[in-house]
């Protein structure tokens, strides 16, 4: 796997599989990616998003595994950083640092709400 640049995955690849350790981030340039928890025959894709997000961050800033499965819905191009430059651009971008914990924060809510109407079911 190169440290950075563009990548293509076909309809179905797995960009990131739960479990693993975080070695890049990701930014969706076209197409579509699904965001799955759970196990193979018990897959719930729980969000789908498209281009300009950004995806994998967690796993780098908690350096923990990665908490799902990221797979391709359709054809999808991403440009993918390594770590290390991720890291250095935050450091250099203070907004750019800023979109980082939106994007965080608005994934905890998501997640919160995720959980809330499962609670209600």
């Amino acid at each position: 796997m190169t440290p950075t640049g563009p990548c293509s995955y076909s309809d179905g690849e797995d960009l990131i599989k739960k479990g693993d350790i975080g070695e890049h981030v990701f930014i969706i340039i076209n197409g579509h990616a699904s965001f799955i928890v759970g196990n193979n025959g018990d897959e719930r894709i729980i969000q789908t998003d498209g281009p300009s997000t950004l995806f994998g961050e967690v796993a780098l800033l908690s350096k923990k595994p990665r908490a799902v499965t990221v797979r391709a819905k359709g054809n999808l191009s991403v440009l993918r950083l390594s770590r290390e430059l991720f890291f250095d651009l935050i450091k250099q971008d203070a907004e750019l640092g800023l979109a980082v914990m939106e994007s965080l924060s608005n994934r905890l809510l998501h997640s919160a709400e995720l959980l809330n109407a499962n609670q209600q079911s």
